[in-house]
């Protein structure tokens, strides 16, 4: 017996070696037994109307709910208020009129909303309490005076409200001044260009920096001489703008400054320079184009690249084609990449071929950036059908398939939707893969997918009712969302019939119906809302019961 000790004691340690060696292949990332719930990307805000909002007077009545939601809705069901106002506005107004006298000193913030939303509704009812508080508002009230001014800057101009505005922008008190100013250089209506020049010749500070700004904008060639003596402007910020505003009129003026400060010590401006070109879309001498091509500053060069490629336009120019196929070659990347998408906007396409390659074969962190580069920046539709191919590759980790599918729906079409719908369904069944620590593929394909626009909505349809998990139904419906508003109306119709329907089962999980409830808020059909409240009464869940109530009386 002593004798087959040693043996085994060596059988025993050569077996122990043999299986902490033994090259080790790793299983596949299955799901877990308790997937957690599902989070949706197009989810609602928190719905909590109070009481007052809830009465059956309030609920029964579009315009005094809509006058309660603007009282207490956060900002999702703000904004959407005011995109779906009721008819009778002047009604609407008066109902903010009324509730803005009581709450003005208990409830500043409250009472600024009311006169924010007094502009968007739009009734001239409301301008002369408008006028009275932008023109006179005491020492605690000047919030609800800037919101005033705001308000009446979204009103057809009236020789009265011009007035107004001429008064304020000379307020001595600059928030109201500079508030009153740039209301007015947003209106083109009130903002002529003989108003303009006028301003120019009676502004030197920073208050001149946005009505230049609106000069280049909108090419103003009759400010070019009050745009000019801003040139001789101490401060570096003004002298710009008056280059950009001049540049973009065509003045001779605006490229004798801009070329003096490429003799500037300073390499910001320099760049700035540039930029200023850039952005008036100015023609860049040749000579100095040629030269700054050398420049050893890689992000002048770059700038240069777009530079040359504005001022060009569509028009053909071989000098700016030529340049911009050299800086193509440039050794820095950087400039490599933005000369290479100046060129194929200019219908030049040959630099962004070893880009396509890496599409085509690539991996990992070169096949990440390629996608980014030529279908989020460039957006090149011949990059397209090399996206399709490589989804087709079994091999592609699910990272590498959720970058694809990053890419694709940048250049993609509705045809496209069965790439991203095969692994959306995928979601809550062994066949999903992760693409990331904490992402599955399914969950990328269910946000990508939207992008494609409203034109996947019969085949979102066709995967809702296909759906094999409760998992990818959830899935399906949050694609769903984030399209329902642009579908077709007889799809919209069909859609609303099957959330109602949904909604109404009594068999079906819990969370489905809840969803499906919340996903009729997404729609654009308002009589939809009226028949989910109508549902109401003969729902055996009270806590869906309830949230149809908190929706009823935030989005219909």
């Amino acid at each position: 017996m002593k004798r087959l000790l040693k043996p085994l004691l060596l059988l025993c340690t050569a077996t122990v070696l043999l299986v902490a060696l033994w090259p080790k292949r790793r299983a596949p990332a299955a799901l877990p037994a308790e997937l957690a719930p599902y989070t949706f990307a197009n989810a609602l805000p928190a719905l909590n109307p109070p009481l007052e909002a809830l009465g059956r007077d309030v609920l029964t009545d579009p315009v005094r709910r809509t006058a309660a939601r603007i009282e207490w809705g956060p900002p999702d069901v703000l904004y959407w208020s005011y995109r779906h106002l009721p008819t009778d506005r002047a009604r609407l107004s008066a109902r903010l009129l009324e509730r803005l006298e009581p709450i003005r000193i208990g409830s500043p913030l409250l009472a600024q909303r009311l006169v924010d939303a007094l502009g968007e509704v739009g009734d001239p009812g409301a301008l002369p309490v408008l006028r009275r508080l932008a023109e006179f508002s005491p020492q605690n009230e000047e919030h609800l005076q800037l919101a005033a001014i705001r308000a009446l800057s979204k009103f057809a101009r009236d020789p009265e409200t011009v007035a107004l505005f001429e008064r304020l922008s000379a307020d001595p008190r600059p928030h109201v001044a500079a508030t009153a100013l740039q209301q007015v250089i947003e209106r083109e209506a009130f903002a002529t260009p003989e108003v303009i020049a006028d301003l120019l010749a009676q502004y030197d500070a920073g208050e001149a920096i946005p009505l230049l700004q609106e000069v280049g904008r909108r090419r103003l060639a009759d400010c070019a001489d009050a745009a000019a003596r801003h040139l001789a402007s101490p401060a570096i910020r003004i002298r710009q703008n008056a280059i950009y505003a001049l540049l973009a009129v065509g003045d001779p003026r605006g490229t004798a400054a801009a070329l003096a400060e490429f003799d500037s010590d300073d390499a910001a401006r320099r760049l700035e320079a540039l930029t200023l070109f850039r952005d008036a879309a100015a023609p860049l001498p040749p000579e100095r184009a040629r030269a700054l091509s050398d420049h050893p500053q890689g992000d002048v060069r770059r700038e240069l690249a777009v530079a040359l490629a504005a001022s060009a336009g569509s028009a053909a120019d071989p000098a700016v084609d030529a340049l911009l196929t050299r800086l193509a070659g440039d050794p820095d990347p950087v400039v490599a990449r933005v000369a290479a998408h100046q060129l194929f906007r200019r219908g030049r396409s040959e630099a962004l071929d070893s880009w396509r390659e890496t599409v085509r074969t690539g991996r990992g962190a070169s096949l990440r950036e390629a996608l980014t580069f030529l279908c989020e920046v460039v957006q090149d539709p011949a990059t397209a059908p090399l996206v399709r191919d490589r989804l087709g590759d079994a091999a592609l980790d699910g990272g590498e398939q959720g970058n694809l599918l990053g890419g694709l729906r940048f250049i993609g079409t509705a045809e496209d939707a069965p790439h991203f719908l095969r692994r959306l369904l995928a979601s809550g069944s062994a066949d999903d893969r992760r693409a990331g620590e904490h992402m599955w593929l399914s969950d990328l394909a269910t946000t990508h997918v939207q992008a494609l626009g409203p034109g996947i909505g019969p085949a979102l349809l066709a995967a809702w009712a296909a759906a094999p998990t409760l998992r990818a139904q959830l899935a399906a419906l949050d694609a769903l969302r984030g399209v329902l508003r642009e579908l077709a109306v007889p799809d919209q119709q069909r859609c609303g019939e099957r959330l109602l329907a949904l909604v109404a089962d009594e068999t079906a999980p819990p969370e489905l119906r809840l969803a499906a409830a919340d996903t009729i808020a997404f729609t654009a059909d308002a009589t939809l809302g009226e028949r989910l409240f109508a549902l109401r009464p003969t729902l055996d869940d009270p806590e869906l019961a309830a949230r149809i109530l908190a929706l009823y009386a935030s989005f219909f």
